[in-house]
């Protein structure tokens, strides 16, 4: 498989400090090691690398900047802070992941998350870049702490919603405090994703008692997804009729004029969770700081990971909402059809350079659904891909199917550039062979 990231400089996590470098087991009062392990607080810790593309970009410097000297805290405390609101205690913790590395080099969207055993994070310069000053911190912050409630979460064996992964990874952000100024409650279904499905398991975590998220991300490490998890941890509603709650909760659009009941009594969720609604205020409660009631936050779209502020003409991500069928022409049903079906006779054969067809690609997209969900648009792209050298070519680079999207349409224009030379140099290799 190719390499998607030809690094240029590479830290060890802690050596902005003077720690030891990986594989010599840095002990501490605070953080002791079993082994070749390390433990801080009693937490397991992995591995934790920096990899750096390009020190010179004002990306690399203003993340340098807001995580100070010691980076190995930013991610230590990003590990510590993501597995207590996960797993509750250590001993519940996982310990398989073996390492964690975070590049912070130069390529399109914010963030996303690849790997299994050793996990990798690739934050954005060119998004850390256009940050504002005074928010630098704050939301290099808050993109870590969500890219690494990736590297620990689970998905149900491949089942979970992708709204419900990103609204997790948000709502860990949310508890945690670094909440972007352009954040509000909304959206139209309960899995939206990223804030809006943060906002409502935040409320699920208040009205069902402290642990409620915790306990769905147990839930999905040993079972598939079915909507019967939330009508065991929500006392038999399901969870349009718990959505609706929410909304009616804090005066939002689209609410039914029936509310369901919320249980007054204790739920017994496992043999080591219990939680109760009792004396918690389910109706009429008010906005959390900052956030205006009813408000939804429709201009920011976000590519690969991570939702963005005051970034515009961003690809959505993990997004769980339908791709097609949404349109930015309401008025123009018949045009926004033309570009559907432009879209889905869309191929790509290896006799046209890359980077122009993932243009005319992307500009579809954008006109069919702008806030396309990253998952549906790699699945557009990549039966897109038609003939054998290009298929081959796919194999070859994307051998366990697990490349986002931005990473396969880099890899795509990188691969197959200027009048498709490449695909010419293969057929006459193969007009040679024969």
């Amino acid at each position: 498989m190719q390499s998607a990231i030809p690094t240029r400089s590479f830290v060890p996590a802690g050596a902005l400090h003077n720690k030891s470098p990986p594989g010599d087991s840095p002990t501490s009062a605070s953080s002791p090691s079993t082994g070749n392990r390390r433990y801080v607080d009693g937490w397991y810790m992995p591995r934790l690398d920096l990899h750096f593309e390009d020190l010179s970009t004002p990306g690399c410097r203003k993340f340098l900047a807001a995580a100070g000297a010691d980076v190995d805290k930013l991610l230590t405390d990003a590990v510590v802070g993501v597995c207590k609101r996960l797993y509750g205690e250590p001993e519940k913790q996982p310990t398989h992941q073996e390492s964690i590395s975070l590049y912070i080099r130069p390529m399109s969207g914010v963030a996303y998350t690849a790997g299994k055993k050793n996990k990798q994070i690739h934050f954005s310069t060119d998004y850390i870049a256009s940050i504002p000053q005074e928010r630098v911190e704050k939301e290099v912050l808050g993109v870590v702490r969500h890219e690494m409630v990736h590297v620990w979460q689970w998905n149900g064996l491949n089942t979970c919603p992708g709204g419900l992964i990103e609204g997790i990874a948000d709502w860990v952000r949310l508890r945690d405090g670094f909440i972007p100024p352009h954040w509000s409650r909304g959206g139209e279904e309960w899995d939206d994703g990223y804030q809006h499905t943060a906002y409502f398991l935040d409320w699920i975590e208040d009205t069902f008692g402290a642990g409620s998220v915790a306990w769905i991300n147990s839930y999905l490490q040993e079972s598939e997804y079915s909507d019967g998890m939330w009508q065991e941890l929500c006392g038999g509603q399901t969870v349009e009729a718990l959505w609706d709650t929410y909304k009616r909760c804090y005066d939002l659009e689209g609410a039914e004029t029936a509310a369901p009941v919320i249980p007054t009594e204790a739920v017994k969720l496992s043999a080591d969770v219990s939680i109760t609604t009792e004396e918690i205020p389910v109706y009429n409660a008010a906005p959390a700081p900052g956030v205006s009631s009813g408000e939804h936050d429709r201009n920011t779209l976000v590519v690969v990971d991570q939702e963005t502020e005051g970034v515009e003409s961003i690809a959505d991500s993990h997004d769980s909402s339908s791709s097609f069928d949404q349109f930015p022409y309401r008025g123009e049903a018949a045009t926004a059809d033309i570009f559907a079906e432009r879209l889905k006779n869309l191929t790509f054969d290896g006799t046209r350079d890359g980077k122009r067809f993932v243009k005319e690609f992307e500009a579809l997209v954008d006109r069919v659904n702008p806030q396309m969900p990253e998952a549906d648009k790699r699945l557009l792209l990549v039966t897109a891909l038609v003939g054998e050298k290009v298929n081959a070519w796919y194999e070859e680079t994307d051998l366990d199917d697990e490349l986002p999207y931005a990473v396969l349409a880099d890899l795509l224009q990188r691969d197959w550039k200027g009048n498709s030379k490449r695909a010419v140099g293969l057929i006459d290799r193969d007009a040679k062979l024969a």
